[in-house]
């Protein structure tokens, strides 16, 4: 094992930038695959975990996750992505494929729920947000239960910012408060016997100015609200 210290240091990365992110459509379990954009993002990736040691590497099952967990896994001989399915994304139901436009009007009060009190909201014919909360919070517990290991966990917008509130510890009910991660992004969490200790979230320092994000997307796949710098 090459983790150090006596707890579980887990990499949390959102898979770089995908067709739907492109479109600014609703991705959720919709398998897009990467933008030419976001190969180069994932790129970025392989250099930077290059010199990290791993001792795994999970990722979500879909397509998009699992290209960037293959970059990340790409200077480790013998190791593989492992897929973990409470890693995907929301099951957005019958939003997945709307641009944010129609989501706002076809769905008024699901988009207004979405824009507000995030953890009251549930996509139509989809999942809830409690629903996912709890599935990525049980994925984080089962990878970090085994001490003394260094690991990399690819997943999602909407997931992630779960397991980072997760990882917090502010509660279900603050999650609107955390932050949503950027694509190809590095989020760190050590894990230890006193519970979880983020140390640093959506970094992007791999990335050159024109592969970050100098908008913030709003939602798993994203609403484009201005921001000037990236998170």
């Amino acid at each position: 094992m090459v983790g150090s210290g006596t707890g579980c240091l887990l990499y949390i990365i959102r898979h770089a930038e995908a067709a739907g992110n492109a479109a600014r459509t609703f991705q959720g379990r919709t398998d897009a695959m990467l933008t030419e954009r976001g190969r180069l993002q994932a790129e970025r990736l392989a250099e930077r975990f290059q010199k990290i040691p791993l001792d795994a590497v999970y990722t979500s099952p879909l397509q998009r996750a699992c290209d960037t967990a293959a970059a990340v896994c790409r200077n480790h001989p013998g190791l593989a992505p492992e897929i973990d399915p409470d890693l995907a994304e929301i099951d957005g139901g019958d939003i997945e494929g709307r641009s944010w436009a129609e989501f706002s009007a076809l769905y008024p009060q699901a988009s207004a729920l979405w824009d507000g009190p995030l953890h009251q909201f549930a996509a139509p014919g989809g999942e809830s947000m409690r629903q996912v909360y709890d599935r990525v919070s049980r994925a984080l517990m089962r990878i970090a239960a085994n001490p003394g290991r260094a690991v990399a966990v690819v997943s999602h917008g909407c997931a992630i910012k779960n397991l980072l509130c997760f990882a917090s510890d502010a509660g279900f009910e603050r999650l609107a408060e955390t932050p949503w991660p950027q694509h190809a992004s590095v989020s760190c969490i050590e894990a230890g016997e006193h519970g979880f200790r983020i140390r640093f979230a959506s970094d992007t320092s791999h990335l050159e100015e024109a592969l970050r994000a100098h908008t913030r997307f709003r939602g798993d796949e994203g609403r484009q609200q201005v921001q000037t710098q990236p998170e």
